[in-house]
């Protein structure tokens, strides 16, 4: 059998036009579209996630201080991310004071 599509296996017309259909919707739709990887906490970072003792909610910390206690783990993790962020950029911004010359 020379490369034969999942489709040409359905004999109904009718059915298989509408298999054909639905494919189609379901290749143009953004779920169909594979998630972006998300970035690894770098090891070294000062922030996790956790759960929330006894609950189902999540907890972001650093270190051992809560920072936030979110429903949703992608909540936590979305702190986190935009913490590292800013702490990157901070660091960035030091970088260029050390580099200016001093008057």
């Amino acid at each position: 059998m020379p490369d034969q599509s999942p489709l040409d296996v359905v004999k109904d017309p009718q059915l298989r036009a509408m298999l054909k259909r639905l494919g189609e919707r379901l290749a143009a739709s953004p779920r169909a579209a594979p998630e972006p990887e998300q970035e690894a906490p770098a090891p070294d970072s000062p922030y996790r996630v956790d759960r929330w003792p006894n609950s189902r909610f999540y907890a972001a910390y650093r270190g051992d201080k809560l920072l936030a206690v979110t429903v949703y783990k992608k909540g936590a993790e979305e702190v986190t991310k935009q913490l590292e962020a800013r702490d990157r950029a901070i660091a960035a911004l030091r970088a260029q004071l050390d580099q200016r010359p001093v008057p």
